[in-house]
């Protein structure tokens, strides 16, 4: 990866893996996931769609084991899938998504206390399905506030969290068996091999930060305790 990159001044590498390159850049920080290219048929489709079916195939023909070991590998092949169903999503949900990840830049913990897999991608798809659900529940008078409100308690509540994406690019029964059962459940909308949310054992710092919003937004605080909660 360090010789697809002309060297600059302003161009630091910080970690490389076999997955990734992470530099920094004029001052921005860059992950860099390289994919390989699956648009390759006959077939006469656009080739972003070309490439998700491809990728797709390629997984489902995989066993359980080969598709752990690799899937950091493969994953980055769903990125433009990704941004696609982010892109989708009506300007509520979107309002939904910058307020929830708001809260999650204003917590009030280190990098080593926070999950490293409590992603913003993660947040997002948490955010766009409780905007959903507060649009079927009040489609004539929607609140931000109330999605807030159904995002902090899905989060302080992991043992009952099941969200399958409303929307996703796959079928249900592409959805291994397995999976379906882990609890808590936020599956990737565009690949149905990931669980966004596997390790319930770090959900403790989450859950004591959504329970503490929660209790913030019941006493009307201020929007600064609100929105930067902190542990214990």
């Amino acid at each position: 990866l360090n010789d697809t990159l002309i060297p600059a001044e302003s161009l630091k590498i910080k970690k490389t893996t076999r997955f990734s390159l992470q530099f920094l850049f004029q001052g921005f920080k860059v992950d860099l996931l390289p994919a390989t290219n699956l648009a390759v048929s006959e077939k006469s489709m656009p080739i972003d769609d070309l490439q998700y079916e491809s990728l797709l195939l390629k997984l489902k023909s995989m066993s359980h084991i080969q598709r752990e070991k690799d899937i950091r590998y493969w994953s980055a092949g769903f990125a433009e899938a990704t941004v696609a169903y982010i892109k989708q999503q009506s300007p509520f949900c979107n309002a939904a998504i910058r307020i929830c990840k708001l809260w999650k830049l204003g917590c009030n913990v280190t990098d080593t206390t926070f999950p490293l897999w409590f992603t913003s991608f993660l947040v997002e798809i948490v955010a766009v399905e409780m905007a959903q659900a507060e649009l079927r529940d009040h489609p004539h008078d929607a609140s931000i506030l109330r999605v807030l409100h159904k995002f902090l308690r899905a989060l302080s509540e992991p043992l009952q969290l099941k969200i399958l994406p409303s929307g996703r690019k796959y079928q249900t029964e592409d959805i291994p068996s397995k999976i379906l059962k882990e609890r808590p459940l936020v599956l990737d909308p565009v690949n149905p091999f990931n669980n966004l949310a596997t390790k319930l054992g770090d959900w403790n710092t989450i859950r004591q930060l959504a329970l503490s919003t929660l209790e913030s937004l019941n006493q009307s605080k201020t929007m600064k305790e609100i929105f930067s909660p902190r542990l214990g």
